[in-house]
């Protein structure tokens, strides 16, 4: 088999995609877990999330997750380093996000061998800064709910904190069951004073539907000095090793902070039976730099369909960042819970 990429290589809450909490703390009942995450072999899970450059400074962050069990008991946390306005929080397209999933796929090319056949030659294809922390003897831990809005399905809180118990200790209360022992991984974000945005199932939705086996995408715009995928959340509700595709449309290339090139051994032999999926994990694990993460496309076309919208029901005006005539960047990598700190990009050569 020879692996092959339609892209050109260079130096990205949750997808149908695949099961776990991308740049969200995703609280699940207990006994749900193994409906909710999804094995990639034996202990890995996998995320996906889609980065979209909106605006001068601003940018939208698309998640979708797969989630099965008791409407009542689905809690979601994203933070994000800007405030959302009234409309920011919005219902994303899944329709967008499946049709920029599969334009940047990398075309795998398999070739059955006979005695009488040869292989023909292969052609390549083409973080902010932290805040200081809270002065021991200070003001009280405090809450500020910034606004509160039904999105869809979802009841919305947008929130910032001074003190991650209290976060906590508010989320429990208004319904938005968190446990406790991850205020170390909330913390990380309030002393870098990000913001919250916290999502239920709203409880009218709840009692129609008291068991959720479909979950309606998410978007969140906000303000931003740098794009960035808040991926240390994750540490907070995934297990010891994760999958990570991540999307990125922006105005030129991007390379992505702490995530480094590892080159797939393009055009190199393999055994029979060696799927894509096991080349790119041991390129991956094996990539002298860590994390290392492969770059599976880069380049315009990563959005080809002019009627599409990021948030759902929308046709695009002229206002809009317009997807086709942006740069696509696709990078997928495996971490561990110690390499999941949070990711900004920035402007690259291209290719």
């Amino acid at each position: 088999m020879r692996v092959c990429q339609v892209a050109l290589i260079g130096a990205a809450l949750l997808l149908s995609l695949c099961p776990a909490a991308p740049d969200g703390m995703f609280m699940p009942p207990e006994e749900m877990y193994s409906h909710i995450y999804g094995d990639l072999g034996a202990v890995s899970t996998e995320q996906k999330g889609v980065i979209i450059e909106a605006g001068e400074g601003r940018e939208a962050l698309l998640l979708q997750t797969t989630y099965q069990g008791p409407a009542g008991e689905f809690a979601w946390v994203i933070p994000v380093p800007g405030e959302p306005g009234e409309d920011d929080v919005f219902v994303a397209s899944a329709e967008f996000i499946e049709h920029l999933l599969d334009t940047t796929a990398p075309r795998v090319e398999t070739h059955i061998e006979t005695p009488e056949a040869r292989h023909r030659p292969y052609e390549d294809a083409l973080a902010p800064p932290s805040a200081e922390g809270m002065v021991p003897g200070g003001p009280e831990p405090t809450v500020t709910v910034h606004r509160r809005m039904d999105v869809g399905d979802y009841d919305v809180s947008v929130l910032s904190a001074t003190g991650p118990e209290v976060l906590i200790e508010w989320l429990n209360e208004n319904g938005y069951a968190t446990p406790t022992q991850h205020a170390d991984v909330i913390d990380h974000y309030v002393r870098r004073r990000w913001y919250f945005v916290a999502l239920r199932v709203r409880p009218t939705v709840a009692e129609q539907k008291p068991v959720l086996d479909d979950v309606k995408p998410i978007g969140i715009e906000f303000p931003t000095d740098e794009l960035v995928y808040p991926l240390y959340i994750s540490r907070a509700s995934s297990r010891q090793k994760t999958a990570l595709t991540l999307v990125a449309l922006t105005r030129g290339p991007v390379e992505c902070d702490g995530l480094h090139p590892a080159e797939l051994p393009l055009g190199q032999e393999f055994d029979r039976g060696t799927s894509y999926s096991a080349i790119r994990r041991e390129t991956v694990e094996q990539a002298l730099r860590q994390p290392g993460a492969i770059v599976e496309y880069a380049g315009c076309g990563g959005v080809t369909a002019t009627d599409l919208h990021w948030v759902a029901d929308r046709w695009p005006d002229e206002g809009d960042a317009r997807p086709t005539l942006m740069w696509a960047t696709r990078w997928w990598t495996i971490l561990d819970l110690q390499e999941m700190e949070d990711l900004a990009l920035h402007r690259g050569r291209g290719c």
